[in-house]
């Protein structure tokens, strides 16, 4: 439903904040786009994981060079989906249900946001995506898949439903050492192979937590000032390009090369 409600408020000339994923597929949102862009319209998609201080302090580390040139990345992110909502039969929930836009892999497209965010965009992928637990839901519960980026990043990462022992977290290889984003542990560490040590830096739930109202603020201000959003238009598109690829792989045993967006 979010395509039609976003061409129906940017018609009217309305400022966007849209939820992710962006939409289910990429029909008429090239419409939306040029809408958007006539009428100057602010539109920001809510990957709110860029918001974490956290994720902040990665971004950090990695254009600093503190381990050098990245050459690898590996993404894990999964959690049992009965836990999600424990009040509720996890049946109903629109998570698994595929009609509704649930699935590991579009509704948790957080971790590919990410990727795009830290390393540059994703110009080729080759993906397993399906339905392989006992959970009785019709939508995916497991996606895993190969990238490699614009950069030259290779990468690997996986999303699913069914790990009873949560986990989201990023490993980075690179140069002079690696890094480890850790959402679940609540902690960044960095290996430093020159010195052979560790550095940990912690941080807490609340980091989590603010990420929600640090978005929201975010918005407002790029309303008010006319600036662009840390996530906007063309960055939900991109990543859900990369998510579409995903399927397509997954669907027909090939590798997907995506196209140049300039």
């Amino acid at each position: 439903m979010h395509t039609e409600m976003a061409l129906q408020a940017a018609e009217s000339g309305c400022h966007i904040f849209v939820e992710k994923p962006l939409a289910h597929n990429l029909e008429r949102l090239d419409k939306l786009s040029a809408i958007c862009a006539d009428k100057r319209l602010c539109v920001f998609v809510a990957y709110c994981h860029r918001f974490l201080p956290s994720v902040k302090k990665l971004k950090e580390l990695i254009e600093s060079a503190r381990i050098g040139r990245p050459y690898a990345v590996t993404m894990n992110w999964g959690s049992f989906l009965p836990n999600w909502h424990p009040w509720e039969d996890y049946r109903a929930f629109y998570m698994a249900r595929k009609a509704l836009g649930g699935g590991a892999l579009l509704d948790e497209s957080h971790g590919i946001d990410l990727l795009r965010y830290l390393f540059g965009e994703i110009e080729w992928v080759s993906g397993d995506v399906g339905t392989i637990g006992d959970l009785e839901i019709d939508s995916d519960d497991w996606a895993s898949f190969l990238l490699r980026t614009r950069s030259g990043v290779r990468g690997k990462g996986h999303f699913d439903l069914m790990r009873h022992d949560p986990q989201v977290k990023l490993e980075i290889i690179g140069q002079k050492g690696s890094l480890t984003w850790d959402r679940i542990d609540h902690r960044i560490s960095v290996y430093d192979a020159e010195r052979r040590s560790y550095e940990l830096l912690p941080y807490t739930t609340s980091d989590v937590l603010m990420m929600y109202p640090a978005e929201v603020e975010h918005f407002i201000s790029c309303v008010r000032d006319g600036t662009k959003p840390l996530v906007d238009l063309e960055d939900g598109i991109r990543t859900l390009e990369v998510v579409m690829e995903i399927f397509e792989s997954s669907r027909t045993g090939r590798a997907r090369t995506l196209v140049n967006r300039g």
